[in-house]
């Protein structure tokens, strides 16, 4: 059953999404001029309370350790990736 569900809705995917270009979104702005009214304090702040949280689970339980201390460079990327790409909207 799930197949079914996991093929119609690849399909429909397929045939159906059609997303915006980034000029639709944006307008007449260059990708140079939305960098540089990028939020940059918001984007630290974020990233810095996305880390606190992530290792404040780490250690409330230590079996489902998120964030181990090698990793916090990935995870500050992924997280300014998304506030960005979550700031274009």
């Amino acid at each position: 059953m799930n197949c079914i569900f996991c093929t119609a809705s690849v399909v429909l995917y397929y045939f159906c999404y059609r997303p915006p270009k980034f000029e639709d979104i944006n307008g007449k702005k260059s990708k140079i001029q939305q960098l540089k009214e990028l939020d940059y304090l918001g984007l630290v702040l974020y990233s810095g309370g996305a880390v606190s949280v992530l290792l404040g689970f780490g250690k409330l339980y230590p079996s489902y350790l998120v964030l181990s201390p090698s990793r916090p460079i990935p995870v500050l990327l992924k997280q300014a990736l998304v506030f960005y790409l979550h700031s274009n909207h």
